[in-house]
């Protein structure tokens, strides 16, 4: 009988087999970014819960002509505590005549109005339309929902946004605020309450957000360099004069990419312009009077405006906002800014502006020719690190 010539893999094989499984893996985790799966996951859940306690609360107005229980300057969370001022958290500052609410875990989902929200939806003559009362699927001090009314059937709903996927949803879902999911009837009703997930949890190390300068010049009110040293980003390389490709950035690594042209205009715009589309985040700054980068749609020329630059949308860079001179900047203002981008400041024209797209990275740019306050460049570079 003749005999089989069974060949086994040797060991370089199955060592090059194993390392290309290895490989494989980390690609599909990179790719697949299973954190932010998971946030996008609980995004989804949020604008579920405030569809369907909207659709609730819109069926009630329909068949009541009042609030039992619900007082106006008052924001109700899903928070569960044994006092009814929420004193267990530490909640953002409300604004002057505005207080918390809260009720205890055994009623927190309850609809016969002793639940976080205070509508007896039980009283509806078909009985509650919601089988109970949601509540955020994290449900912390730093992300939780919220209700609160101007007058009876002028309502609104908040939720905080986790994922990057949904920052386009809830930045154009119709309300004042471009980092929270927004529902109801009178999209003002809730006032500002600082409660951002980027800025409750700063880099307790600013030193390890690795920042690469790739078109950085300074004309005398934009030293960057400065203002990073200052606020602990000591991790910067400026590359200006050797940063020509994407891979000649890629090759340092950064987690964030600054343009600081000042008086000036980005003048590497298409490589900046790559490096968005390629997911990186981007911090420029400089009097642009083209359209040549992404978050701009027009700008104007040199007609000087005087005043100052004043928040005007709402986004998590604007905690501690200190309302920024201009500096006799020529009025080299925006016009316009590309679809879906949000708007921060602005004096006559748009000086500030954030934009992000799905598969794509963050951005912004700061139009004057002088660096923003400290707690906004802060808070700018740790979201943009987020």
């Amino acid at each position: 009988m003749a005999e089989k010539n069974i060949r086994a893999f040797t060991l370089i094989e199955l060592l090059i087999v194993v390392a290309i499984i290895a490989v494989l893996g980390s690609a599909t985790v990179v790719v697949l970014n299973p954190v932010e799966i998971m946030k996008n996951s609980r995004d989804s859940t949020r604008t579920s819960d405030l569809d369907s306690v909207k659709k609730a609360t819109d069926l009630y107005d329909f068949e009541f002509s009042s609030y039992s229980s619900v007082l106006p300057n008052v924001v109700y969370t899903s928070l569960p505590d044994t006092s009814s001022a929420c004193s267990s958290y530490s909640l953002p500052a409300l604004p002057s005549g505005w207080t918390y609410n809260c009720v205890n875990a055994a009623n927190l989902q309850k609809t016969d109005g002793t639940g976080w929200i205070p509508i007896s939806f039980n009283s509806m003559s078909k009985g509650s339309p919601i089988p109970a009362l949601p509540v955020d699927p994290v449900n912390s001090v730093d992300v939780f929902y919220t209700f609160a009314v101007s007058s009876f059937g002028n309502f609104e709903f908040d939720a905080v946004n986790e994922s990057q996927k949904q920052y386009p949803v809830a930045s154009r879902d119709g309300g004042d605020d471009g980092s929270l999911f927004e529902r109801g009837t009178a999209l003002a009703a809730m006032p500002y309450l600082n409660r951002r997930i980027s800025m409750k949890t700063p880099f307790s190390d600013p030193a390890s957000v690795r920042i690469a300068l790739v078109d950085y010049r300074n004309c005398g009110s934009n030293d960057v360099p400065a203002q990073l040293t200052r606020l602990g980003f000591t991790n910067y390389v400026d590359i200006t004069s050797t940063a020509n490709t994407v891979a000649d950035v890629i090759a340092y690594n950064p987690k964030i990419i600054i343009a600081s042209q000042g008086c000036w205009g980005v003048s590497k715009p298409a490589l900046l312009n790559s490096l968005y589309d390629l997911g990186y985040s981007i911090y420029s700054e400089g009097n642009d009077t083209t359209n040549n980068i992404s978050p701009i749609a027009t700008v104007v020329g040199t007609i000087f405006v005087s005043g100052n630059i004043n928040q005007v949308g709402y986004h998590p860079t604007q905690e501690g906002w200190t309302n920024q001179s201009n500096l006799a900047d020529n009025g080299n203002g925006i016009l316009t800014v590309k679809q879906g981008a949000v708007v921060i400041a602005s004096d006559n024209y748009i000086e500030s502006v954030y934009l992000q797209e799905p598969g794509k990275g963050k951005w912004f740019h700061y139009q004057p020719h002088v660096n923003p306050s400290d707690i906004f460049f802060k808070n700018m570079i740790n979201y943009l690190a987020r």
